[in-house]
């Protein structure tokens, strides 16, 4: 994977999304070393010129992985095979590679600079990965508020009951219906009708995916 992207004021492209797909990761791999990120100052995008370099990266990056034929299991030569230089890159001024900022601190973890920035979720308690679509409930608690919920009156306290009847999130458990990322899934029955949450798709069919000997280019191929 390769993320490149810029600062965004607020048009909900923010660069918190790459961090929380790193966060993912490390999470549930342990690593990200299947994956680079780029930040550049150009609002979105990072530079004009990366989404031809990535391309071109990657292509490197996967003809290598093609060419190893040793007996590596396939995530094991993505990051073996990963070219020295495609690395994580941190831009403050085009065409110049930032190392790091005065106090030694890169630029490419400048959360203001980024626009990565907390969510409402996470200030309430949520964890970086945010990726509870909808969290388990408990009840409220003055003890969540440490010295500040011996301070609530009575009033406030009941209002604070009313407002939330059901209960306030538990990001101490997975979210509603959470488990393992799945691939790859369909969102639709043999009728086409939706299914939320999605299911696996079934095997791949035998000869898939096998580039120009795949049986969908045969009739070409004897042109």
């Amino acid at each position: 994977m390769i993320n490149h992207g810029g600062p965004d004021p607020g048009a909900a492209h923010d660069y918190a999304h790459a961090f929380w797909t790193e966060e993912r990761l490390q999470r549930d791999q342990g690593n990200t070393d299947n994956r680079v990120m780029w930040f550049g100052e150009t609002p979105l995008i990072g530079d004009v010129r990366w989404a031809t370099e990535a391309f071109l990266a990657m292509d490197r990056w996967l003809a290598a992985v093609e060419a190893d034929d040793s007996a590596l299991p396939l995530a094991a030569k993505i990051v073996a095979d990963k070219p020295a230089d495609i690395t994580d890159r941190c831009q403050n001024v085009p065409g110049v590679e930032m190392v790091g900022l005065p106090g030694g601190e890169q630029v490419c973890r400048q959360s203001t600079l980024q626009t990565h920035l907390s969510t409402p979720r996470e200030v309430a308690g949520d964890d970086v990965a945010n990726d509870r679509v909808a969290c388990e409930l408990r009840p409220i608690d003055r003890a969540d508020y440490g010295l500040l919920g011996a301070a609530f009156t009575a009033e406030q306290w009941a209002t604070l009951e009313a407002t939330f009847p059901d209960g306030v999130c538990d990001y101490s458990v997975p979210g509603q219906g959470q488990g393992p990322a799945e691939t790859w899934l369909t969102y639709s029955d043999d009728a086409g009708n939706a299914v939320y949450g999605g299911r696996n798709l079934p095997p791949a069919p035998d000869r898939s995916g096998t580039g120009w000997a795949s049986p969908s280019f045969a009739e070409l191929l004897t042109k």
